[in-house]
């Protein structure tokens, strides 16, 4: 497929790559804790919602006590996620309101 490119020499591509495609969802993981975390989802998510329950407390009463002080309130959340490239498209974090700005 990659040979293709020569029947459209008008266009210029940047980047020619080949290699196997992923499957979506059709791969094993390679990461022991996500084989765990996908065997018991439910507690997985209990977790990450226990989480995530924590950081919004913790961001309201930051923008409490910021107001209380007198301080300008900020406008955006800032944390760290820490997930498996390798079973795991950070894109499809937009679905939720999370922006991606770098990745480790």
């Amino acid at each position: 497929m990659v040979e293709r490119y020569e029947m459209f020499p008008h266009i210029q591509l940047r980047q020619t790559a080949e290699g196997t495609a992923k499957l979506p969802g059709g791969q094993p993981s390679k990461n022991p804790r996500t084989d765990v975390n996908k065997s018991n989802r439910g507690e997985h998510g209990s977790r990450l919602k226990g989480v995530a329950d924590s950081i919004v407390a913790d961001w309201e009463k930051a923008q409490e006590q910021r107001q209380e002080e007198g301080k300008s309130l900020l406008e955006a959340r800032r944390l760290t996620l820490q997930t498996d490239p390798e079973s795991f498209e950070p894109d499809k974090l937009k679905a939720y309101g999370i922006e991606v700005i770098s990745e480790l």
